[in-house]
């Protein structure tokens, strides 16, 4: 029997024990990656990730490992972006029992994939890291897509309301991971949010429209060696917040360039 296949059979048992009977297939899987993720942090100390945008430098991710109650976790430098290195590595087994067991858990697909979909009660995450910055847009839905055969993050979606009332949504796929030293790293992280336009109002909106276009009247203001970047980028602006007007997705896929795992 392999090492990881020891890992699963011991959280399997851990599982039924806990339940008093056969473990549900969530149960299982949480059990399975509980343990898989202790046995990836034991000779991990910290992990720094590197990732471009459209060619272009966008983060550099760096994270380090904590023990807690006696458990490893993985826990982003401050000031680091949560979003860029999402992962369940965060939270203890019993944050990860509470938040996951509590789920409704089925099966699902993403990018040709079979994954364990699970969809949380929003208030499960209000005193997770996760929710840092969120105050202001509460959390009416969130679920996750799990690969339960590689007890990995495949994907994961928010939805809450903002000041208006109106829906935003953040979604993150995870199509490619990258091992470097034992260590599964999204080696690709596509991002969508839908409803940016939702975050200001008609007001708002209106406003920052006419100011674009009052610059665009105005363009002979410019210094002449000025003029043609400033139109092109004053029209793009312009463009930017049409779309959002219209509800388009903004989207960013990230790649990850430089992966050190120590």
């Amino acid at each position: 029997m392999t090492g990881t296949a020891v890992v699963q059979a011991q959280a399997g048992e851990r599982a039924a024990d806990d339940k008093g009977g056969a473990p549900s297939p969530a149960a299982e899987v949480i059990e399975q990656l509980i343990a898989h993720q202790q046995q990836i942090l034991a000779d991990v100390h910290t992990v720094e990730i590197r990732y471009t945008a459209m060619g272009e430098p966008f983060e550099t991710v760096r994270l380090r490992k904590e023990v807690r109650e006696g458990e490893a976790v993985l826990v982003p430098d401050e000031g680091d972006e949560l979003l860029a290195y999402f992962s369940f590595m965060q939270f203890l087994g019993d944050e990860l029992r509470a938040l996951l067991g509590s789920a409704v858990a089925e099966a699902d697909s993403l990018n040709g994939l079979g994954v364990m979909r699970f969809t949380l009660d929003a208030q499960a995450l209000r005193e997770t890291p996760l929710l840092s910055g969120m105050e202001e847009a509460p959390l009416r839905e969130a679920v996750f897509w799990m690969d339960a055969e590689r007890l990995q993050l495949a994907g994961f979606r928010f939805r809450s309301l903002n000041r208006f009332g109106r829906t935003v949504e953040l979604r993150a796929e995870y199509p490619r991971y990258e091992t470097q030293q034992g260590f599964p790293a999204p080696a690709e992280i596509r991002l969508s949010m839908t409803g940016v336009y939702a975050q200001i109002s008609d007001a708002e909106y209106a406003a920052e429209l006419a100011e674009l276009q009052f610059l665009l009247d105005n363009l002979d203001t410019f210094p002449a060696g000025r003029r043609e970047q400033a139109e092109r980028e004053l029209l793009e602006l312009k463009a930017e917040l049409h779309r959002m007007a219209q509800g388009d997705a903004l989207e960013a896929t990230l790649t990850a360039t430089g992966i050190i795992v120590r």
